[in-house]
């Protein structure tokens, strides 16, 4: 019996002829092949998800590697074979993974049953979840110099477990923050540059967060008054002019009336600036912008245009409708006018139980006495004192919750 053989054997006959001499056959070789053994693949790894791993390699097989397999659970109970015969899978050959995923080796030695190798299991961790950077804007200094205010960073969103690195042209700014699972603000910034956030989580996952935010130092505009205004006659066309003391190169200028826009912007001369001549009632302010930065400054003070008739004894609404009253008649005059008393008379109509605010100004917009009244009948006087005021010409503006008008008063000695 030949028995069980562990290695390479060789047999030969020995044959003998009566009492001749023995002699040896020819000899034969029984090969003995080696079991399959699948060995072990190196190594197991963490990766974020939509990466790819890094080579894996078998080690200590015996036999060839026939194929690869991988599967999406440990008892590869649904293997799907990858077709490469080399001890290493490549990182291509894998390709980029989004869930756990498990890999091994198959091995065959000659004719013996293929096995499989150890397998290794690639462990996948998510990507932080993605949020938006936003704030920045202008930090602007004031004309004496000095830190501009800070500038507020934030990232609309966060990870618990995930650290969020503030970077500005690509370089960290301050400590990371870690993430609380709401807003963060990264606050105390007036650098000038582009600032983005980095996210890492736990497994050392990294993401770009979305989108970026600007910070921009600039110089907050010198002050300057604003000039101009008066009282100009309803229908004229030649207005009055409203204008700036001084102004800045490198600075816009625009000219606003009750807050509304009025034209474009007038670049700064360093020289006064006139925005024209105006006809509409209305407060003018003005507004400078620092052209590289944004940063404003509204100017000092404001003018008004008043729009009134110039027939003394009657006045204007500042707004067309409700100047009237049902008869046709203005519904407030001044009588008499002008005035030489210490106390003027307004009669008002068609306001009865109606509770009128009433101001004084003179024909540059200042308010020189305001007060109100209740009209107690269908046409009621009301006496205003006015010892206080120099021969001249004033506005006396009238208003209830639906009328309003302007009447001019002229006080002679």
């Amino acid at each position: 019996m030949i028995g069980n053989l562990t290695a390479d054997t060789w047999f030969r006959a020995v044959v003998q002829s009566g009492v001749c001499a023995t002699t040896n056959s020819e000899s034969v070789k029984i090969t003995v092949i080696p079991t399959s053994v699948g060995g072990s693949v190196n190594s197991a790894q963490t990766i974020y998800a939509g990466s790819s791993p890094v080579d894996i390699s078998v080690s200590n097989q015996i036999g060839s590697v026939v194929k690869w397999q991988w599967s999406s659970d440990a008892t590869f109970s649904n293997p799907v074979d990858i077709a490469s015969t080399s001890t290493t899978l490549t990182s291509a050959q894998m390709g980029a993974l989004t869930a756990d995923t498990w890999f091994r080796a198959v091995v065959q030695s000659g004719v013996c049953a293929a096995t499989n190798s150890a397998s290794i299991k690639i462990t996948i961790n998510a990507t932080p979840t993605i949020f938006n950077v936003a704030g920045g804007g202008s930090s602007c200094v004031g004309n004496s110099g000095g830190n501009g205010p800070t500038v507020l960073i934030t990232l609309s969103g966060s990870q618990v477990g995930t650290s969020y690195q503030l970077q500005r042209d690509g370089n960290n700014v301050g400590a990371p923050q870690a993430g609380t699972g709401n807003i963060l603000n990264f606050t105390g910034q007036r650098v000038a540059g582009t600032y983005t956030v980095i996210a890492t989580s736990s497994a050392s996952c990294v993401a770009p967060m979305n989108g970026s935010a600007s910070i921009i130092v600039g110089t907050t505009p010198t002050a300057f008054s604003v000039t101009g205004g008066g009282s100009i006659c309803r229908g004229s066309t030649a207005g009055l002019a409203i204008g700036l003391s001084s102004s800045q190169v490198g600075v816009n200028y625009q000219l606003k009336r009750s807050n509304i826009d009025l034209g474009s912007p007038i670049d700064g001369t360093s020289q006064a600036i006139n925005f024209g001549n105006q006809t509409t009632a209305g407060t003018y302010t003005v507004l400078a912008i620092e052209a590289s930065s944004g940063c404003s400054r509204v100017m000092t003070g404001s003018k008004t245009i008043v729009v009134t008739t110039c027939t003394g004894r009657e006045g204007v609404a500042l707004e067309a409708n409700e100047e009237f009253t049902n008869e046709g008649q203005l519904w407030a005059v001044i009588a008499p006018n002008p005035i030489t008393s210490e106390k003027l008379t307004v009669q008002v109509k068609g306001v009865m139980n109606q509770t009128i605010q009433w101001q004084l100004v003179n024909t540059q917009g200042v308010v020189l006495n305001q007060h109100q009244f209740k009209a107690q009948t269908q046409t009621h006087s009301q006496e205003i004192n006015v010892a206080h005021l120099s021969t001249g010409s004033y506005l006396l503006q009238l208003q209830t919750q639906q009328r309003k008008i302007t009447l001019k008063v002229i006080k002679i000695n």
